[in-house]
């Protein structure tokens, strides 16, 4: 069963911080996200407060039990911060190496690769779309409509309509 899927907007500016760490990393825009969800929610909680530090409230902040409290919020976070290290790990464990890990080479001047199209066509493992260059289409997004638009014409077709 596929993950859940999330669409979220985004300033401009985080736009381009995001898209420079793609490239600078190589990798695809879907671990960046997981990663980054899974560092921000180890080090807050729910109250949106970071972890580790004393809330107004909270004037006993350096009591025994707060300290407690404190070092378990850190525990939990550095072992958040761990899985996701060791996932990223294993991610680029399974990356082919070596000049067969590139993916076979596409006419520039006709394609380029971008987001993910909305149906999710992944060109060989990148994480992007192969989309034509003169209107940013997905050439499998193309087919597929042609494929949808031929069989609802041949089933009218056949209804006698």
């Amino acid at each position: 069963m596929p993950s859940p899927r999330f669409t979220v907007r985004v300033p401009d500016a985080l736009a381009a911080q995001v898209q420079a760490r793609i490239h600078a990393t190589g990798a695809t825009f879907t671990a960046l996200v997981q990663e980054a969800l899974a560092t921000y929610l180890a080090d807050t909680v729910p109250t949106g407060i970071p972890t580790g530090m004393p809330t107004p409230a909270d004037t006993r902040a350096g009591t025994p039990r707060a300290l407690q409290e404190t070092l378990e919020a850190l525990t939990r976070r550095v072992e958040a911060l761990e899985q996701a290290l060791i996932a990223s790990r294993q991610a680029a464990d399974t990356l082919p190496t070596g000049a067969d890990s590139r993916p076979p080479a596409y006419d520039p001047t006709r394609y380029r690769l971008g987001g993910l199209c909305t149906r999710g066509h992944n060109y060989q493992g990148t994480g992007r779309t192969l989309r034509r260059v003169p209107n940013g289409a997905c050439p499998e997004c193309e087919t597929a409509a042609q494929r949808e638009r031929r069989q609802r014409y041949h089933a009218q077709r056949a209804r006698g309509q």
